[in-house]
């Protein structure tokens, strides 16, 4: 992937720009130096790839975009070396009537599951589930940005993804 035009090079600026933040909060997260150097440089072409998507619609700074994608990162790491536990959407998605998830998948499976439910949304069921689990956008913003009636709306709306989350891994898990 080469990232050449104009285009390319002012994201990498701004999300460059973005990465003191990132830094600090691995530091204060049981990170080293190296581990938030390399973080941010791999959020960085996450970014980058996420951005270049058809449909992709943005809807915060790029800079708030590296910090959510690299929190994500870390908090996956931090899982990976079990010094974490699940997070707030993979514990929302997982259903009752399942065992627990580490006694059926191992993390790596777990999230791969998580990650295909996830694509197997709708886009607005997508944008409504990243906007508030890890871009941690509050339900008012949300409605507005998503064009929702009002904030009961998109409530109404963030249930009956989750549900369809779960039934795709229930399904999946079977």
């Amino acid at each position: 992937m080469f990232f050449n035009t104009h285009k390319d090079r002012e994201r990498i600026r701004q999300l460059w720009s973005g990465r003191r933040p990132v830094m600090i909060w691995v530091r204060k997260n049981s990170g080293s130096r190296e581990d938030a150097e390399d973080l941010v440089q791999e959020a960085i072409i996450v970014c980058l790839k996420m951005m270049d998507k058809p449909g992709f619609v943005q809807v915060a700074k790029p800079e708030t975009i590296l910090f959510a994608i690299a929190k994500k990162m870390w908090f996956y790491q931090l899982r990976k070396n079990k010094r974490m536990p699940l997070t707030d959407i993979e514990e929302s998605i997982w259903i009752e009537g399942i065992e627990e998830p580490e006694s059926i998948l191992d993390k790596e499976e777990q999230l791969k599951l998580l990650e295909h439910a996830l694509l197997d949304l709708g886009k607005k069921c997508r944008q409504l589930l990243e906007m508030f689990y890890f871009l941690k956008l509050d339900m008012k913003t949300i409605a507005e940005k998503l064009e929702f009636r009002n904030d009961k709306v998109a409530k109404a709306m963030k249930y009956k993804c989750l549900e369809q989350a779960r039934e795709f891994i229930r399904k999946e898990s079977k």
